[in-house]
């Protein structure tokens, strides 16, 4: 009995009681709010851009420097605007700059990347079109001068446009890296898109327009990647339709999309555990616009002009056995780990002859080689274990394999640019091994501390390189004149630098100084034509320097020698003018101060020069008239009359001959 009244003390029975309790009231309270995290998407991405503003907003105020000049300004497709657009979608990139030069398709396979030429026309429609600085010297001096600053300006406007793109590529690449690389761990990708945008090795793609193509080939082909993982996991056709489109937009920024066939399978094998037959599925609907992209580009490209490959410029290996071609391949795939791990010095251009041919007894030949190797090893087996750094290895392999020169010649031995896209991989790499590194010792502050210290001496020290490599792109003088020390055996680099001086002269107000410029270019131009007897570029510019410090004959000897190797270059009728023109008034001052000989020679002079000007094989036919050289005064009259049918003068002259 008494345990049962406890018990039923313990647990009464239900019913009304005396003493009603309180309901429990919550407190009205606002919601409260996320603390905002480093892990946010939104903070990491403000994070990226006032990091790609920062490291980039430096160049706003550069010029023209290196490519801008033959893909816009010199581009009469994109300096016309919109009515350009159709021509640009149906050419080459530099279709417009060969056709200026009288030359076919340098380029083996021929380059057709449409959309940022097609951005750039759009640009040049809000900014004003305008017309290109005829480079045969028919414009004026003041001409000359309206044009070139309004190009100055407009690209003012094109570079701030660059470091948006920029910006963008970061923030959609955040998404991918969050979304399909490292889902569930944001902190890495951050860490990974971060590595990305700090490094100083995209100051060429960002601080020369022209490289505007990379730029967006990688916003395309990430924003490909994101839509076709929506697609497979939401079924959703939209998003199948975002992914083609990009796809295809990915296509015309640049080539290495075509890379994505391998890629998209490969991604989600890793990333979504697809077997391999469901992975290659996935990239069925994207051979749609892969088709209808090799249409375009097979109607648009024309055929390699005859000659091209036996050109050094257009073929870096020429001159090299076949051992040492690949053997020096290997030799520049080093240099590039380097500046990836150690980005310094850095150069615009690499060309002939600054990295020398080498073989297999280099050391860093073997090296290269024994890296390479491993490193591909390890790609194929990661990849069979689904782990996220066979990823990365592909990602970096896939886009490095199309401009290392191993399978196809890309007209250049080496250029920083083309390790834009490979970085993604790298930095994906370097942010996995952090995780790791932290995973294993995330108990120990100081781990933390360290890699905190570490990254941020990365970023400071990347940002203080970008910041100052930004300022040798001003334009082409800042940036020549400063690579050709880095790379002084570069023929480009020489012969660039040669003409930085020509306009540092035509700057120049003071005699001295225009004198010491002219000085200071000649040593670059010879040494570029002492690596290429047949550079004619060097030889214009030789030449105009020559004219300039008033060694006529020297520059006549680069006049011939352009019109020896490339007769129809378009600067070469300036040169020719000018020297025909110095002559010619000789001529007519000797005749003048009867001295008939000297006449002669004169007017012989200035034909030389221009060889194409019937009023010079007049004056020289009259010359020999005054002296009763009848047969050579015949001989000339005929020339000016088969250079100019129906010349009054000289069809008069042979009339009288034919009295005498």
């Amino acid at each position: 009995m008494a345990n049962k009244k406890k018990q039923q003390k313990a647990n009464p029975a239900p019913g009304p009681s005396r003493v009603e309790q309180a309901p429990v009231v919550k407190p009205v309270t606002e919601k409260a709010s996320k603390p905002l995290s480093i892990n946010d998407f939104w903070i990491q991405a403000t994070i990226i851009a006032l990091i790609g503003f920062l490291f980039y907003c430096n160049t706003f105020s550069n010029e023209i420097a290196f490519d801008d000049k033959i893909v816009i300004t010199q581009n009469e497709y994109v300096q016309s605007g919109f009515a350009g657009i159709p021509k640009i979608l149906t050419g080459e990139a530099y279709e417009s700059f060969s056709k200026q030069q009288k030359i076919g398709n340098p380029l083996t396979g021929g380059r057709y990347r449409p959309l940022s030429i097609v951005t750039f026309a759009i640009e040049q429609q809000i900014l004003g079109t305008a017309e290109l600085i005829n480079a045969s010297g028919k414009d004026d001096a003041a001409t000359i001068k309206t044009k070139q600053d309004k190009l100055i300006s407009d690209m003012h406007f094109r570079h701030f446009d660059n470091v948006i793109l920029y910006i963008l590529a970061g923030i959609i690449l955040l998404w991918m890296l969050r979304y399909i690389v490292f889902p569930g761990n944001p902190l890495a990708a951050f860490v990974a898109c971060l590595l990305f945008m700090v490094h100083p090795i995209h100051t060429e793609v960002v601080a020369n327009v022209k490289s505007r193509d990379e730029i967006m080939s990688l916003i395309f082909i990430c924003l490909t990647f994101i839509h076709s993982f929506k697609y497979q996991e939401t079924r959703q056709k939209k998003y199948l339709y975002f992914a083609l489109g990009f796809y295809f937009l990915a296509l015309l920024s640049k080539e290495y999309a075509v890379m994505l066939i391998g890629l998209l399978p490969l991604s989600f094998f890793i990333f979504r555990k697809y077997d391999l037959q469901k992975s290659v599925m996935v990239i069925l609907p994207f051979l749609a616009p892969l088709a209808i992209y090799f249409l375009l580009r097979f109607s648009s490209v024309s055929a390699t002009a005859a000659g091209a490959e036996d050109e050094i410029m257009n073929n870096p290996y020429l001159y090299a056995t076949g051992v040492q071609a690949i053997a020096t391949k290997f030799f520049v795939m080093a240099l590039y780990l380097k500046l990836l791990i150690f980005p310094h010095p850095l150069s615009a251009d690499y060309s002939y002859a600054q990295i020398p041919y080498t073989d297999f007894s280099n050391a860093i030949v073997l090296v290269s080689l024994g890296i390479y190797a491993a490193l591909v090893a390890a790609m194929a087996f990661l990849i069979m274990k689904r782990n996220i750094i066979g990823f990365a290895l592909a990602f970096y392999f896939a886009f490095f394999v199309l401009t290392c020169n191993l399978f196809l010649n890309v007209g250049a031995p080496m250029g920083e640019r083309f390790l834009f896209h490979p970085t993604v991989g790298f930095a994906i790499i370097i942010a996995w091994g952090l995780q790791q590194l932290y995973d294993k010792f995330h108990q120990s502050k100081s781990v933390l501390y360290t890699i905190t210290a570490v990254l941020g001496i990365v970023v400071l020290a990347s940002g203080f390189k970008t910041i100052e490599r930004n300022k040798d792109w001003v334009s082409d003088a800042t940036l020549f004149l400063h690579d050709v020390n880095t790379v002084p055996n570069s023929i480009i680099a020489n012969c660039n630098a040669g003409a930085a001086c020509l306009d540092k002269e035509e700057e120049a107000k003071d005699t001295l100084e225009k004198v010491k410029w002219l000085q200071q270019g000649l040593p670059y131009l010879n040494k570029a034509i002492t690596y290429h007897k047949k550079y004619m570029l060097a030889y214009i510019n030789r030449g105009i320097i020559y004219f300039k410090l008033h060694e006529y004959e020297k520059a006549l000897s680069d006049c011939d020698s352009v019109r020896k190797y490339f007769p129809t270059h378009p600067t070469l009728p300036y040169l020719s003018y000018s020297l025909s023109d110095y002559y010619f008034k000789l001529g007519l001052e000797n005749g003048r101060a009867n001295n008939p000989d000297g006449a002669v020679f004169y007017f012989r002079k200035a034909i030389e020069a221009m060889p194409t000007d019937a009023d010079l094989w007049y004056n020289l036919g009259y010359a020999y008239f005054s002296q009763k050289q009848y047969d050579e005064a015949r001989k000339a009259f005929i020339n000016a009359l088969r250079v100019k049918p129906g010349h009054p003068q000289a069809r008069n002259m042979l009339e009288q001959l034919k009295h005498l």
